[in-house]
Order: C-alpha cells, then structure tokens, then sequence
C-alpha cells in the first residue's frame, strides 16, 4: 500500500486551483490547463519520478511559454521573476519533508505555484481575488498539517 504523504496530498488537493486561471481564456488554453490539472493530481497522488512527472513539468513550462509571449507590462514580469526565483530555490524540499516532516518545506513549492497562478491571471488580464488567495493559503495549512 503506497501512503501520500502530507506534503504530496497538499500538492494533490491544491492542483485543482490550476483550473482557475482556465476560466474564460481561449479554447486551447482551457484544454491545456484542465489537462495540466489531471496530470498533476495523478503525479501527487502517487509521486514517483518518472513519465507523470516528466508530463507534468512539461505542460507547465508549455503554459508557461505561452503566457511569457503575452506579457504586456511590469507587474507580469515581476511575477514572472518570481516564479523563476522560487522553482530554482523549492528544489529538494520535498525530500527534507519526508525526513523531517516540518511544515515550512511546504511553502517553496506552494509559493511558486501562488506566484505562477498570479503571473498568468495578470497575463490574461484577470483580477486576483482575495477570497482565491486566502482559500488557497489555508488549504496548504490544513493539508500540510493532517
């Protein structure tokens, strides 16, 4: 029996908030993006490396790559930045959960996808909500904590 771990199940639970930006955007984007959001659940319900993960990674950087040619002012190069900042800093976190299961290995990662759902709203001209954010933070708490 493979048990997922806090940190995975957190990660599993909060791919949905993928789908988010996925609303109201070009038919290829939604497609894009609710694929995205099936492979990542998939890949932390059961982490193991291997072509999930890979699949995973790969429609990331596609999204990525697409909003990167719609940047149209600062604030999405900021947050693009960011994002780029946070992945490289989030690498081996996951392993430091599992040997010492503290609850801050859990932000990096979170981070950057916050930062990332935060890039491509703006890239798409659409507006953050707070009620989003405060869901989404809480969320990461009350999984990486049960």
């Amino acid at each position: 029996m493979n048990l997922v771990s806090r940190y995975d199940r957190c990660l599993k639970i909060t791919s949905l908030f993928i789908l988010i930006p996925s609303y109201n955007v070009e038919l290829y984007l939604q497609i894009l993006f609710i694929f995205q959001t099936i492979i990542s659940i998939i890949h932390w319900n059961n982490y193991k490396p291997g072509r999930i993960q890979k699949l995973d990674r790969f429609l990331s950087c596609i999204i990525f790559l697409i909003h990167i040619k719609k940047i149209k002012n600062i604030d999405e190069i900021i947050y693009l930045l960011l994002c780029l900042i946070i992945f490289k800093l989030r690498v081996g976190y996951r392993e430091k959960w599992l040997i010492n299961h503290k609850k801050r290995y859990i932000i990096p990662h979170s981070l950057f996808r916050f930062l990332s759902y935060c890039f491509i709203m703006k890239c798409n001209n659409k507006e953050l909500k707070i009620e989003i954010t405060l869901l989404y933070w809480f969320l990461i708490y009350l999984f990486a904590k049960y």
